[in-house]
């Protein structure tokens, strides 16, 4: 029975598809710094691209408050293009200027004395297609005079150059994925301000308020959950049932645990309906007015997540 458990347990590493969001939290972001909703898109990704975050095929970077970005390994883009039976080999190699200030191409990255390197470029070849497929790219948009760009930046352009021509060539197998080298020129400096415990107490505070003077507008038509499919049943809103805290009390928030449950009902919802798990967070975001789910209060903790579970068994028939 044991060793039914531990096979039970480990099964996500030979099948991605029962691979479960806190499995890949505690691996990809034991410090908990990333969002449910980004943590959730990875997890889609993983899934969907039979992409292994255990072997670094995909992961994230994550700067403090700013949005994760998640990218992709160039092992990953070349082994998804060689399961291709349409793939047919690629050429590289890099731009260069030389001593006359004629712009020249050469296969590798070995540059002739006195050249000045100005990006790379690659040529992607498929059976079915009669051209191939040619990018280029420029040193100075990814150039980050850091790590290796600073040692070897032929060597780092031509990678770039051929990420982009693999994924225009096989978008079906690695379209809208991109890898580090692509991402790390725009990584963003963490400017944004942490809001305190304190502050996130007194921004609510402010918020129950608002809805108390607003309990007596009419109530406006809310967007459908998603677009060119069946329209969503609206639910009734938890009005002040939410906010039943005096406004001289603490508000009581959620549990982890209750948050939790919330998003992988949406999590699920999103899978049935072919949407993405953040447009389905955003829909219920916008219609209880919040700015993430950790401020829900406990008493509208119901009211949200039965809303979402009649959804799931609507569409589930």
């Amino acid at each position: 029975m044991e060793n039914q458990l531990q096979t039970t347990k480990g099964a996500y590493l030979t099948d991605l598809q029962q691979l479960d969001g806190e499995t890949l939290r505690n691996f990809v972001d034991p410090k908990h710094q990333a969002s449910p909703q980004e943590l959730q898109t990875l997890l889609a990704i993983v899934k969907n691209r039979n992409l292994n975050p255990f072997t670094k095929e995909v992961y994230f970077i994550k700067y403090g408050n700013n949005p994760a970005q998640i990218v992709v390994s160039k092992d990953a883009f070349m082994k998804r293009a060689e399961q291709n039976a349409n793939y047919d080999g690629f050429e590289s190699g890099v731009i260069y200027e030389d001593e006359k200030g004629e712009l020249k191409t050469k296969k590798g990255v070995i540059l002739p004395r006195k050249a000045t390197l100005i990006g790379g470029w690659c040529e992607v070849y498929r059976k079915d297609r009669s051209r191939p497929v040619y990018r280029e790219v420029e040193l100075s948009a990814y150039n980050t005079h850091k790590n290796w760009w600073q040692k070897a930046p032929g060597q780092m352009i031509e990678k770039v150059a051929i990420v982009a021509a693999v994924r225009d060539a096989f978008s079906e197998n690695v379209g809208g994925l991109y890898t580090a080298d692509e991402m790390e020129q725009a990584a963003p400096i963490d400017v944004t301000p942490r809001e305190t415990q304190e502050d996130v107490k007194a921004r609510k505070m402010a918020q129950i308020e608002q809805q108390r003077q607003e309990q007596a507008q009419p109530v406006q038509p809310e967007p459908e959950l998603v677009e060119d499919t069946e329209e969503v049943e609206e639910q009734p809103q938890p009005q002040q049932a939410r906010y039943e805290s005096r406004s001289d009390q603490q508000p009581n928030f959620i549990s982890n645990e209750q948050h939790d449950t919330i998003m992988q009902q949406i999590n699920e919802l999103a899978l049935i309906t072919g949407q993405a798990t953040e447009t389905v967070a955003n829909y219920y975001l916008k219609k209880y007015k919040l700015n993430d789910f950790h401020e829900l209060l406990v008493a509208g903790f119901n009211v949200v997540s039965n809303d979402i579970q009649t959804q799931i068994n609507n569409r589930k028939g």
